[in-house]
């Protein structure tokens, strides 16, 4: 499986435009493949040989799934978009709940710090340290007074916004691993050896689960497939291996070395600040070539 090599984008699209595009397109790649799906014998049975190493014939039913699907039922008593954007069952009992990725890497999951926290303890039982805590609300930031707090007067080790002219932790309002090293040298180590303790849940929890309650929302499946007739990357993954390979490589979780340490890399993807003043800051990336090693 060789390296998909990037495209470059030159659409002139700024972030909105670029966000509304890609769910539209999105949502046209998932009705392209459910429909193929439907009608070619051939593409299903592609599909069900990679995911259950058998032959099974057109599927009995493929349902929508995500942002385009209705709600299901949550963890807090809610609703919530479910993780599968695809929904596929064939007559034998066998099904697949599929994530589609119709590029190489972007968002995977948007939430805030409390919720992750408050959402992943649920799901898995798992009580986050109140270190750990602390050192992602300081990386990821939002909060002015807190930030003003924590820091004392005491100078930012990242780099300087160009645009700005102050810091870009103050512009952000957050702190980078430079800082976090330097000042927070406890509650970053936390963070950072419990990312690699829990990077398989948490690989589990980001792609796969969500904030979905039931078992039947999470997703079994990530499948890459270029919307092309001839696609430069189509890959299916089972989620259990993508859990049970980046606990293998869990060594791998660490600082990323650009602009101070404004991510953390994974061995899916990596972890960053969403720029966006909002509540959800927290953003989770994938990558193709991070998670193809993972089974390789």
């Amino acid at each position: 499986m060789p390296k998909v090599p990037r495209k470059s984008s030159k659409s002139g699209r700024n972030r909105a435009q670029g966000w509304t595009h890609a769910k539209r397109s999105g949502h046209r790649h998932e009705s392209d493949v459910a429909a193929r799906l439907k009608s070619d014998l051939v593409f299903a049975n592609g599909l069900s040989i990679r995911c259950f190493n058998e032959k099974l014939g057109r599927p009995t039913n493929v349902g929508g799934g995500g942002a385009s699907a209705e709600h299901v039922e949550d963890l807090f008593g809610s609703r919530t978009n479910g993780k599968p954007d695809l929904y596929v069952e064939w007559s034998a009992n066998r099904f697949a709940r599929i994530s589609l990725k119709k590029s190489t890497g972007g968002q995977v999951f948007l939430t805030s710090v409390a919720r992750f926290v408050t959402g992943f303890e649920k799901q898995f039982g798992i009580k986050v340290p109140t270190k750990v805590r602390t050192g992602l609300d300081l990386f990821i930031g939002g909060n002015e007074s807190q930030l003003r707090k924590a820091m004392a007067g005491r100078q930012f080790r990242g780099p300087i916004h160009r645009r700005s002219g102050v810091s870009q932790e103050e512009h952000q309002t957050r702190l980078l691993g430079l800082t976090l090293e330097e000042y927070f040298p406890t509650e970053w180590t936390a963070t950072l050896n419990w990312f690699a303790e829990n990077i398989g849940d948490i690989a589990d929890f980001v792609i796969a689960r969500g904030y979905a309650k039931r078992a039947t929302d999470f997703a079994t499946h990530i499948w890459y497939l270029e919307p092309s007739h001839t696609p430069q990357f189509d890959l299916i993954v089972p989620i259990a291996k993508i859990k049970a390979g980046a606990f293998k490589k869990r060594t791998e979780v660490c600082v990323g070395e650009r602009n101070g340490g404004s991510t953390i890399q994974l061995p899916f993807g990596f972890l960053q600040m969403h720029a966006p003043k909002s509540e959800n800051l927290m953003q989770f990336h994938h990558n193709y070539d991070k998670v193809r090693d993972l089974i390789l």
